[in-house]
């Protein structure tokens, strides 16, 4: 062969192994593509916020009969009563509400002392609550930093500005400073406790009521700037409340739900279209309507209630503990807190966790009874406590007389109810 070609021929030859080793193998993936099968393939999971199953862990703070949110959703302001020594009260003790502060990060209790009807301000820098000496306090950093007179208990924080009554005064106080926003007819002076005021919560408006001795309740609406009273409008009312947000006002009657919002808007739902009368609100201001299991001591059930948006359609529903006293959201939505039973006679602060993923069961499963507190009902109980006594006569006859008082023991003991069906 000539050596021209020869040498043609050794240069094709590279040419084509150079481009058999620069191709990509078949069986080889590239490190920038995925192939089919090659990641892990996950179920997405839904998550419901209205779905508070998950109980969190916090101190133990009984005998709570109030408790607010801060704005930030960091801190739970509660009112407990506690048990003080006496030596003035025939039985050598007093109650006496008291006001603590529960970090929900940490779980850090701090204790302000005396004091009823917590309130924070927007900011979260101010705490007020009113105390049995009849001024209404407003703390700051752990010092008092303003002590204010009022006709009624209820206030309204707007941001840091509190609003408040004396007599037929609307006043706000802002870091140290009072004005007087507006006035209302004498008549409608405020006397407390034969008249319930309440600031919506944007303190734009407020409502007012009346009792008379009679049983007869008179309800008026009126603006906080300018002082202007109207009556409700509604009949048959036995009860209002403002919504967490805006100016939304729920009235409620024998046998229907009324929202109200701004510009007039009115909404009216029979009562007999839910499977009970209880209602709340959710975090974004949404009506919640249903029925609320009987507590237990020891252990917490859910309920299903209806979510009802301002315009009272029904949105979804919401999965809650039967926990009792103030229910309520944190207002990011992420905690519900409410009272739970411990024992026969004793109660405690309770929170859970929303968000829980929707993939469980629709309807969860009761939450189990701790033996901590079942320890504790049973010492309450005077069933218990009778059927503890049987036992231990038992088990003195059984010392004496082993045969014939074993029977006789073990009689005793299924004739006298247990602890745990107290």
């Amino acid at each position: 062969m000539p050596r021209g070609r020869l040498c043609l021929s050794f240069v094709l030859l590279a040419m084509l192994a150079s481009a058999c080793a620069s191709a990509p193998r078949a069986s080889e993936a590239s490190a920038d593509v995925d192939m089919p099968g090659e990641r892990e393939i996950r179920p997405v999971v839904q998550v419901d916020p209205l779905r508070c199953t998950d109980r969190a862990t916090i101190p133990l703070v009984e005998h709570v009969i109030n408790a607010k949110w801060s704005a930030d959703s960091s801190a739970l302001a509660v009112a407990r009563v506690v048990t003080i020594p006496s030596h003035v009260t025939i039985t050598g003790y007093e109650e006496e509400s008291r006001i603590s502060v529960l970090n929900i990060r940490t779980g850090a209790v701090r204790e302000l002392g005396q004091g009823s009807r917590p309130e924070w301000s927007a900011s979260g820098a101010y705490l007020s609550y009113w105390r049995d000496d009849g001024y209404l306090y407003v703390n700051l950093n752990g010092t008092i930093a303003a002590k204010i007179e009022t006709s009624d208990p209820e206030v309204r924080w707007k941001g840091d500005d509190l609003y408040y009554w004396y007599a037929d005064e609307i006043r706000v106080w802002h870091a140290g400073e009072v004005r007087t926003v507006s006035r209302v007819d004498p008549e409608f002076m405020i006397h407390y406790p034969h008249d319930d005021a309440y600031f919506s919560a944007d303190a734009a408006l407020f409502t007012l009521t009346r009792y008379s001795l009679d049983g007869i309740a008179e309800r008026w609406v009126g603006e906080t700037d300018t002082g202007q009273v109207e009556p409700l409008g509604e009949a048959g009312v036995t009860f209002s409340e403002w919504g967490p947000r805006g100016e939304t006002l729920l009235t409620r009657s024998n046998t229907e739900l009324v929202l109200r919002g701004i510009e007039g808007s009115r909404s009216v739902t029979p009562l007999s279209g839910f499977a009970g009368r209880v209602h709340g609100w959710t975090a974004d201001g949404q009506l919640l309507v249903g029925a609320v299991s009987p507590t237990v001591p020891g252990g917490n059930a859910f309920d299903t209630l209806t979510v009802l948006d301002q315009l009272g359609e029904k949105t979804g529903v919401a999965i809650l503990p039967n926990l009792f006293g103030t229910r309520s959201f944190s207002p990011d939505g992420s905690y519900f807190a409410g009272v739970s039973r411990t024992g026969l006679y004793t109660t405690a602060l309770d929170l859970y966790r929303c968000g829980v993923a929707a993939a469980y069961a629709a309807v969860p499963r009761a939450d189990p009874a701790a033996r901590s507190r079942q320890a504790r009902i049973d010492q309450d109980s005077p069933v218990g406590a009778s059927a503890c006594s049987t036992r231990t006569r038992s088990r003195a006859a059984t010392t004496t007389r082993p045969r014939r008082s074993f029977r006789s023991a073990t009689t005793s003991r299924a004739a006298s109810p247990s602890p745990s069906s107290a």
